[in-house]
């Protein structure tokens, strides 16, 4: 069973490499026409990019658990290859080449509240502290634009990319990827069934002084991680 479930997590993660490859491709052209570079920068920066954001999260929820005495299995990755002509718009924010990841952990429910809460916490803490690390590398690799526009300007901006992504510059693929880390995260830390967010909102009467004040600043989390015009 155990060799299964390796077999699987290796295939969706060539799946969804695949697919986030086939995306920044797409991407890495549409900055070297814009940016009247000759030579597209590598699909890598996004896919990789990407791939570092859920491979963090994911790692964090797996190394807190197997430090709690739970049995974390092998993540599995959900590749979505949409078309680049289907990303310009709020209907389609799906569309950049992956639907995230799952990890399954055995003996979660057998913890303490408050251990669960630390699971929960640790993969948006660890995603969100990647995900701002490529916007700033993004950052230094984009190119000026003279309108101050960019093709992704009809994308949703959350205000911690706005505080860390400038006005003025086409954007790198590398800040593609820190962008959909920083909104996958927003929406992570919401309290809706299924997600992190409800997780750590679920287990207030069993959580620390501290975790509860940790429960708090998760909302605001979730808000600069939210577009909000």
């Amino acid at each position: 069973m155990r060799g299964t479930s390796e077999v699987i997590s290796a295939v969706s993660l060539a799946a969804v490499s695949w697919s986030l490859w086939r995306v920044g491709k797409a991407m890495a052209l549409i900055f070297s026409l814009g940016s009247h570079q000759p030579v597209p920068p590598s699909p890598a920066w996004y896919a990789g990019g990407v791939l570092l954001f859920l491979g963090a999260h994911e790692f964090g929820h797996w190394r807190t658990a197997k430090r709690l005495g739970a049995y974390p299995g092998w993540p599995i990755f959900f590749p979505w290859p949409l078309s680049v002509a289907a990303w310009v718009g709020w209907a389609w924010l799906p569309a950049f080449g992956t639907l995230g990841a799952w990890l399954r952990i055995r003996g979660y429910t057998r913890l303490s509240g408050s251990s669960q809460w630390r699971i929960a916490v640790a993969g948006p803490l660890a995603g969100l502290a990647v995900s701002v690390v490529l916007l700033a590398v993004g950052v230094a690799l984009s190119a000026p634009v003279p309108t101050g526009r960019h093709i992704w300007s009809k994308l949703p901006v959350p205000l911690l990319v706005s505080a860390v992504v400038p006005d003025g510059i086409l954007w790198h693929p590398l800040i593609m990827a820190g962008w959909l880390g920083v909104l996958v995260t927003g929406i992570n830390l919401l309290p809706i069934p299924g997600l992190d967010g409800w997780a750590l909102w679920t287990r207030w009467a069993f959580l620390t002084n501290w975790q509860r004040a940790g429960t708090i600043a998760s909302g605001g989390c979730a808000c600069v991680c939210l577009p909000w015009s």
